[in-house]
């Protein structure tokens, strides 16, 4: 049984800063590496909350 992740507003917002941060001192591989890793650790959550 796969969990929903609820994102707080300061989650989002963090997120946001950081994603901000990154396009301007990174590459667009070094995003999508960031973003891929958020979207594993989310799931992995989501498989095992505990």
């Amino acid at each position: 049984m796969n969990f929903v992740v609820k994102w707080t507003t300061e989650a989002k917002f963090t997120l946001n800063q950081n994603l901000d941060y990154l396009s301007k001192e990174w590459d667009v591989l070094t995003i999508n590496n960031f973003l891929d890793r958020i979207d594993e650790v989310v799931n992995s959550i989501q498989q095992n909350p505990k």
